[in-house]
């Protein structure tokens, strides 16, 4: 993932990531974008909330892409870094962008993978919306570039590779979406 494709992302935070302190009950939602985010965002965020009858928008209980630096703020990394525990983050990292100690700690992953087609589309129509991103005109261009891993956060499907191969580990549980009545079961911790 080249840090130049999405705005938000210095490389210097992604330097950061490398040393990021994660916690045995930090849980951390992660997709490719366009994969079910917020959807699953949302979920998690109501499993918080049981109890309270008065809903509180995910993005005030969530702790919302750590990778991004925000014009005028300190990089996000470094805001969520103190917040109390359990903590909630949500990313669209590569899992080589994260911190290795998601993967040595006791951390609870959720993996959200969607259909490449689907994300696809999905993904073409935020470059549209989105200035952070690169601004595609043609179909056949985004297309190209998403094929090739040439988008914000890279390749697809090297993306969703890195957390099949680690869904059978305990704390992970890959989820992959449009398949929830399906038959089969993409991992042993599919709940």
């Amino acid at each position: 993932m080249d840090a130049s494709l999405h705005k938000m992302i210095k490389s210097e935070t992604l330097e950061a990531m490398k040393t990021f302190d994660v916690r045995d009950d930090d849980i951390w939602l992660i997709t490719y974008p366009k994969a079910g985010t917020t959807w699953a965002a949302e979920i998690i965020n109501r499993i918080h909330q049981t109890g309270n009858t008065e809903y509180v928008a995910a993005e005030k209980n969530l702790l919302f892409y750590p990778e991004f630096s925000i014009p005028g703020r300190k990089p996000l990394h470094e805001e969520f870094a103190d917040k109390p525990s359990p903590r909630t983050f949500v990313t669209h990292l590569p899992g080589e962008r994260l911190p290795p100690q998601l993967l040595q700690k006791n951390a609870k992953i959720i993996y959200v993978c969607r259909n490449p087609k689907d994300v696809a589309v999905s993904f073409y129509s935020h470059h549209k919306v989105d200035p952070y991103v690169k601004d595609y005109t043609e179909w056949s261009q985004f297309y190209e570039d998403f094929i090739n891993g040439a988008v914000a956060f890279g390749s697809w499907g090297n993306h969703v590779t890195y957390w099949w191969k680690r869904r059978e580990q305990k704390n992970v549980l890959f989820h992959l979406r449009g398949h929830e009545e399906g038959p089969e079961r993409k991992s042993k911790n599919d709940c």
